[in-house]
């Protein structure tokens, strides 16, 4: 078995929620397995598994609700090189200690990077890569945005032995080197029965709740549970807030009419796989979340808006049936079994081949 180093991307909880399933798998085969990230998915790492390294990354900033990504790019700018050679030391610490034989990078950079640099495997985990793969209908300011904003990241990663892309839909065509599966779901949200107790499901963000409470507190014949911050002042009787707990929001998923969101993937998943319709409230600037709540609309899934509107929230009540048609006729299948055992086999497969360029080499046995 392998000694993994398996980092997390912490900006949102959606990447800690889907590598959740593959840590504990791969737990179970027998790797040991050091964790790494930042963020809220640190925290919610933490709570779960016992080594959990600890890195930085950067604020992103919101203004009316809506991401500012000119704005964010300013405020960091100055911490950037500080941030990130931080987190190659941390990790660089980790790995001369831990001397892991494989990297699974949940959409982080920084572990890719000492992968790089220090000769070690890395298998990454991306839905991002889903836009070179599936591109949505874009104008042509939005087409060089992208080729500016996005696809620097995409590629930018220093290494990559192996790249395993994950999403709702297949993609349009694939290199040679990629391989797809669909995003795997939480075992919380697998054994739900769906049902329809008249609600709607509302994830809320930091930073992204006050035009969007604006708005659907004109549906007083809705009902909302909400999941996030209470707002201090003016509270609607049809809503209703809870914090986050994994179990409790299974539950609320597999009972709602309807799920409302800011367009994280791991969201997106467990509410097509449980049938529920879609409504992405994210602007452009925060392209990921954009990008899937564009082809969720494009397959007929639900809505997508860049800022959130009476008149739209009101479209996509009024078309849920639609919506569900086209989810069942899409047939969304969580991919977390052929996932997880494609993942252990490129595990055990790099790590035989990092052992033999250890032994050949000096430097791993000094």
């Amino acid at each position: 078995m392998a000694r993994i180093l398996f980092t997390v991307c912490g900006v949102g909880l959606g990447h800690c929620m889907r590598s959740m399933p593959l840590i504990d798998y791969l737990q179970k085969e027998g790797h040991e397995i050091v964790l790494s990230s930042y963020g809220e998915s640190q925290k919610f790492l933490k709570k779960k598994f016992s080594k959990v390294g600890s890195l930085k990354w950067f604020d992103l900033l919101f203004d009316k609700d809506q991401y500012r990504r000119t704005k964010t790019i300013l405020y960091n700018l100055p911490n950037a090189p500080r941030v990130i050679a931080s987190n190659f030391l941390n990790l660089l610490g980790l790995v001369r200690e831990f001397r892991p034989d494989v990297i699974v990078s949940d959409f982080d950079f920084n572990s890719s990077l000492v992968g790089f640099m220090q000769n070690i495997p890395v298998i990454l985990l991306s839905n991002m890569h889903m836009m070179e793969y599936n591109p949505i209908e874009m104008s042509v300011k939005d087409k060089i945005d992208y080729a500016v904003k996005e696809r620097p990241i995409i590629h930018g990663f220093p290494r990559i032995d192996a790249l395993f892309v994950l999403g709702f839909v297949r993609p349009r065509s694939m290199p040679k080197k990629a391989r797809f599966f669909f995003q795997p779901v939480r075992k919380e949200v697998l054994e739900k029965k769906p049902l329809k107790k008249g609600f709607f499901l509302v994830y809320l963000s930091d930073g992204q709740s006050e035009s969007l409470l604006a708005a659907l507190k004109r549906f007083r014949d809705k009902k909302f549970v909400a999941i996030g911050a209470k707002p201090k002042h003016n509270v609607p009787p049809n809503f209703r807030f809870k914090q986050l707990d994994q179990e409790s929001f299974a539950k609320d998923l597999a009972e709602c009419n309807g799920v409302i969101s800011h367009g994280g993937i791991s969201l997106m998943c467990e509410s097509l796989y449980l049938g529920k319709p879609v409504y992405t409230f994210t602007s452009k600037s925060f392209f990921e979340r954009y990008y899937n709540g564009k082809l969720v609309e494009e397959n007929g899934m639900g809505l997508l808006e860049e800022e959130p509107s009476f008149e739209g929230l009101g479209r996509f009540f009024s078309r849920l049936s639609e919506f569900e048609e086209k989810i069942e006729k899409n047939g969304f299948v969580p991919g977390g079994e052929a996932l997880k055992k494609e993942l252990s086999l490129s595990i055990n497969e790099l790590a035989k081949k990092h052992a033999t360029a250890k032994n050949a080499s000096p430097f791993w046995n000094t």
